[in-house]
């Protein structure tokens, strides 16, 4: 049963991530789309996993007190195989959109891509508790519901700055692409 209870809790919490992940993420996959460029990484790239694996350890070693070590193995565990998922697809995200900017990469994938991650999941989760609180919290003492809809604003903020971010890197990129077609000279030497 209590199985069952945190397999519905995580569909829950994840089932409003989803379409969040994909929205901040949208612009940098239809610039990808557009231009098609080979799948490559650097060894930067693979330090930023490094980093990024790193991430889901401190938060759940020191937020789940209760938990047995067990569980916290396991929830650490699949957190870092979503963050390799996530930077899998992150790196083909770039790549493809060429963008070939380290410190843009860098910052991408050690800031963006976690922060949309965890702001999504987030918003679930305390949107949960939202309602949680609204249904089990007396009328009088609803200091707890208005700093729930505060967070949640907080994070919608956060997930609507990554996005902007996205496309300021897109433009970034399609400015420097830009110039570098312009420099490459066409066949039978004319520009």
């Amino acid at each position: 049963m209590g199985f069952i209870f945190f397999l519905g809790f995580a569909l829950l919490v994840f089932l409003p991530a989803g379409p969040l992940i994909v929205w901040v993420l949208k612009p940098l996959r239809e610039a990808s789309q557009k231009l098609k460029r080979p799948f490559r990484f650097s060894l930067s790239d693979l330090f930023t996993l490094v980093v990024m694996c790193q991430l889901p350890m401190p938060l759940f070693a020191n937020l789940v007190w209760e938990a047995p070590l067990g569980a916290k193995a396991t929830i650490v565990g699949l957190l870092c195989f979503v963050m390799g998922i996530l930077w899998v697809r992150g790196i083909q995200l770039l790549a493809n959109a060429g963008i070939s900017n380290r410190q843009h990469r860098f910052f991408f994938l050690v800031v963006i891509l976690p922060a949309t991650f965890l702001g999504a999941v987030l918003v679930g989760l305390f949107a949960i508790a939202f309602l949680t609180a609204i249904v089990w919290i007396p009328p009088d003492d609803s200091h707890f519901a208005v700093t729930l809809v505060g967070v949640e604003l907080v994070l919608i903020a956060v997930l609507y700055l990554c996005r902007r971010l996205v496309q300021s890197i897109i433009a970034a990129a399609s400015v420097t692409l830009e110039d570098t077609e312009a420099e490459i000279p066409r066949a039978g030497g004319n520009p």
